[in-house]
């Protein structure tokens, strides 16, 4: 078993720390109490707000424990890093263009760009560690859903 480093330890740390205020900004900017929001038409697939905050909670726990993996295994490079990195910043600037700018359109295409780059950062993963990336299927799969439901807002609003 190899040994545990303390630099490994603060890695993880900050690691989960960072997905953590990507989870935190993320509701923060989400006022699903707004005269905007709440004019909205929505689908009626859409779950309540309450279960995007536990899904979305879960995820991004996966998302933490897919790093914290790579990192235990000495498999988080420089562009697997820089990888996670903007996925954490296209997720908190979906947050603004949906809530913020009250642009369903512009969040849509935000989304695009993070599903893209998830199934490129899963791949990325799973080469380097088989368990990292399964941990982020969940999380792929939740994107697609919340693309749907992006879109046939944008297209009825």
């Amino acid at each position: 078993m190899a040994k545990i480093q303390i630099r490994d330890i603060l890695k993880t740390v900050a690691a989960v720390l960072a997905v953590a205020a990507v989870g935190v900004a993320g509701t923060l900017l989400a006022d699903t109490g707004s005269v905007w929001y709440e004019a909205l038409v929505r689908p009626a697939f859409q779950p309540p707000d309450l279960v995007f905050l536990i899904v979305g909670t879960v995820l991004l726990a996966m998302v933490a424990l897919s790093l914290a993996r790579l990192i235990a295994r000495g498999r988080l490079k420089a562009g697997l890093l820089s990888m996670f990195a903007a996925n954490g910043f296209l997720n908190v600037i979906w947050s603004i263009a949906f809530f913020s700018m009250h642009s369903p359109v512009v969040a849509f295409a935000v989304l695009i760009a993070l599903a893209v780059l998830t199934v490129l950062l899963l791949r990325k993963a799973w080469r380097a560690d088989a368990a990292a990336g399964w941990l982020l299927v969940p999380y792929l799969v939740w994107l697609a859903f919340v693309a749907v439901i992006n879109y046939v807002i944008a297209m009825l609003n």
